[in-house]
Parts: structure tokens; C-alpha cells; sequence
């Protein structure tokens, strides 16, 4: 089901793939950036603190 507003910011989807995708392009880049730092983050979502001694 394609969307008509942003899952992320609400504003009015143009183009038929941002309707595709829910997002518009901006927010699309967004979501991905995010998901890319997630994925980067251990299990627990804490880092690791490095002993400086």
C-alpha cells in the first residue's frame, strides 16, 4: 500500500518511489543512516569503555 505522507516527518509524499517507500528522499537517507549505525552497535547497545591507565 503506498503511502501519502512521510512515516518520518509527515510531509506530503511527490514522487510515486517515496510513496513506495513511505519516506521521502531526505528522510529515506536518514532511516538508512540510522539503521547502518544500529547495526554497528553491540548486542547490548552499550560501547565498550577503553581502560586509559
Amino acid at each position: 500500500m503506498e503511502k501519502e505522507h512521510c512515516e518520518r516527518c509527515g510531509r506530503k509524499l511527490r514522487s510515486e518511489k517515496s510513496r513506495e517507500l513511505g519516506f521521502g528522499p531526505v528522510c529515506y537517507a536518514k532511516e538508512q543512516a540510522e539503521k547502518t549505525l544500529v547495526q554497528d552497535e553491540p548486542e547490548n547497545g552499550l560501547r565498550e569503555e577503553v581502560n586509559q591507565s
